[in-house]
């Protein structure tokens, strides 16, 4: 959701989310949420005003094409739906909707037979992620360990021009491999929640 610039301030954004809460309250919804650039005050004023509250916070991480040669161990290609089902055992907390298997799932069937979702596998951890002009998208991420981690991302980003590792909830366990790798955080999103 947006408002073009020249018209902010002028109560539109709320008028929006007002009615799109109402229409939601009145099919069944239960529960709304959302994300914010941190940066973007205006914005997570007003949804803090409409009762919103901040749930966790997601980093999306610039990655860099990692230097030729093995640094540590090497992952090998995996199965994309045999690299979620490890990904999955480890999961703490719902993946941010960006990330979510069925975001991925959605993914493939556009690409179709021949698409660019990919996963790699080593030591009990998976990677999936998604190749758009040599440039990877890593979508999901699950290792035993920060090494391990890092190894699935320097296996993902292997050939390519770097990417992004996209809204890793702060306290994911993998949280220190992109640093390790060379990765700076490039945004950071607010998630926020409203029960209905």
């Amino acid at each position: 959701m947006g408002v073009l610039p020249k018209r902010r301030r002028a109560g539109i954004g709320e008028r929006l989310l007002r009615k799109l809460l109402e229409d939601a309250r009145s099919t069944g919804v239960r529960r709304v949420t959302l994300e914010v650039l941190e940066q973007n005050e205006p914005a997570r004023l007003l949804y803090e005003r409409l009762g919103f509250a901040v749930t966790r916070t997601l980093d999306v991480w610039r990655l860099p094409a990692p230097p030729p040669g093995p640094a540590g161990p090497v992952a090998g290609e995996e199965d994309v739906d045999e690299a979620l089902a490890p990904i999955a055992a480890r999961r703490r907390a719902a993946e941010p909707w960006q990330r979510a298997t069925a975001t991925i799932s959605r993914q493939r069937e556009v690409d179709g037979p021949d698409g660019r979702t990919r996963a790699v596998a080593l030591q009990g951890g998976a990677a999936v992620y998604h190749v758009t002009d040599g440039r990877v998208a890593v979508l999901q991420l699950a290792a035993p360990s920060v090494e391990t981690a890092a190894a699935l991302l320097d296996a993902a980003l292997a050939g390519s021009a770097g990417g992004v590792l996209l809204n890793l909830p702060g306290d994911d366990p993998p949280r220190p491999a992109p640093e390790r790798i060379g990765g700076e955080v490039a945004a950071r999103q607010l998630e926020m929640a409203l029960p209905l």
